[in-house]
């Protein structure tokens, strides 16, 4: 009879070794040092592309949106939390990324540039495209 995986008790075990092994390597401070990638939605509508990005502990200051040939580029930088006046103190953990991020998003050439609307609120950055008016096919009526 095979076990499945979920009903293997020594699996959470083997997680705890494996961190703990990282940890001894050093491979957990590396880990926390990589860069800050803010989480990016983008959904669509008749009328507007929409785009969110998670970005919590950030400034809406420290963010910068700006759009160049059809790419929406959404810049800025997650600074580090800790005190640099606290240097004798000793991490345990460090899991919250940081540094700064660039996210772009192609978008079709059919948008309003200019109306662009960026808001800030509890950590999210929404950001609203308007689509531009596509001229609607008509038929063309042959003489005969």
């Amino acid at each position: 009879m095979v076990k499945s995986i979920t009903q293997n008790h020594r699996v959470p075990s083997l997680f705890g070794e494996l961190n703990e092994l990282l940890s001894q390597m050093g491979w957990e401070e590396n880990l926390a040092k990589r860069h800050f990638v803010p989480s990016l939605n983008l959904s669509e509508t008749d009328q507007t592309y929409e785009v969110t990005l998670d970005l919590p502990g950030i400034d809406p200051d420290d963010v910068q949106v700006e759009i160049h040939e059809g790419q929406l580029a959404i810049t800025g930088e997650r600074k580090f939390i800790g005190e640099s006046a606290d240097e004798d103190k000793k991490w345990h953990r460090l899991e919250s990324r940081f540094g700064k991020f660039r996210r772009t998003v192609a978008l079709a050439e059919d948008v309003h540039s200019q109306q662009i609307e960026a808001k800030f609120k509890n950590g999210v950055l929404f950001v609203r495209v308007p689509k531009a008016p596509v001229s609607q096919p008509r038929r063309i009526q042959i003489e005969r």
